[in-house]
């Protein structure tokens, strides 16, 4: 669920409020209200909680293997989340990597899309969230056979 909201001054309100129904259609009213409830309970903290004993394992074991065997690239080693950011090295052909990375056994997403100029060509977003430490280390492993698939 992804919920925000903003502050702004009272005159500014109309043309926000018909800004993001053009935008994104309108608020989703039910997920409004159950972020709400959750948050009136105090439920969010102890699943904040839960959260990070669960990924914390699987955090440490992408940035181990990442330190590993992925020579050449960086990344940013996040205090929690869901992913790790990586650059790659320039000599990368990171457009060819996205699109055959099935033949490594990866799903990988096109990093462009997390760009708004579109230069992310050499950008992978790693999820480690769903996946155990074996199979994040045999999964980064088969990351580095790619990019050395894909110098150029």
């Amino acid at each position: 669920m992804r919920i925000g909201y903003m502050i702004l001054p009272l005159t500014l309100a109309p043309s926000f409020h018909k800004w993001s129904e053009d935008t994104y259609i309108h608020p989703v009213l039910p997920t409004e209200g159950i972020v709400n409830e959750v948050l009136r309970k105090g439920l969010l903290e102890p699943n904040i909680e839960k959260l990070k004993n669960l990924l914390s394992p699987r955090l440490d074991a992408t940035l181990n293997a990442l330190r590993q065997h992925l020579k050449g690239a960086t990344w940013i080693e996040p205090e929690g989340g869901f992913f790790v950011s990586i650059t790659l090295p320039e000599d990368i052909d990171g457009h060819a990597l996205w699109k055959n990375a099935r033949n490594f056994g990866l799903v990988l997403t096109d990093g462009r899309g997390f760009f708004p100029d579109g230069k992310g060509e050499n950008f992978v977003r790693l999820p480690f969230c769903a996946l155990n430490p074996d199979e994040i280390e045999e999964g980064i492993r088969r990351l580095t056979k790619a990019i050395d698939a894909h110098r150029k």
